[in-house]
């Protein structure tokens, strides 16, 4: 990552980026809503539940919560799915950063015969100048960073 710039890769509801002692610039997206409030790249299974489909995210095909009351879900509830949002915004990382995000989780006990649930959820930081990846990555415990264990 270079020292000028940098996106996020993530599940962000909240990003607070310090310019200076005195200033900061404050991003902010909390995924309740028909639609994003800053620009995303959404890759696989990545949607927003009370989305409209207007955005940079698009709509949960099966999951419909009314507006304010939706989430950022990032994959069904099936074996080998993957899911992330990218920023398609950089920022300057030469001040520091502070990020605040919160995360919900549920059904951790569905399917296969050892009752596994989801693999984790990863959050990192990307050379800004760069271009987007067109997917997730590998599935499962790669959590969307590494190579498949197959």
């Amino acid at each position: 990552m270079n020292a000028k710039s940098a996106r996020i890769v993530a599940v962000v509801a909240a990003l607070l980026f310090a310019g200076s002692a005195l200033a900061t610039t404050t991003y902010t997206d909390n995924f309740t809503g028909a639609s994003s409030s800053l620009n995303w790249k959404a890759l696989d299974y990545a949607c927003l539940t009370a989305g409209n489909g207007s955005g940079s995210i698009p709509a949960c095909a099966q999951y419909h919560d009314s507006v304010g009351n939706g989430a950022l879900r990032l994959t069904p509830a099936q074996n080998d799915q993957t899911g992330a949002i990218l920023s398609d915004f950089s920022f300057p990382s030469s001040q520091g950063m502070q990020v605040t995000f919160t995360t919900y989780t549920y059904g951790g006990n569905y399917g296969g015969t050892a009752h596994d649930g989801a693999d984790g959820i990863s959050f990192f930081l990307t050379d800004g100048s760069k271009p987007l990846p067109d997917t997730a990555g590998a599935l499962g415990g790669s959590l969307g960073y590494s190579c498949s264990n197959v």
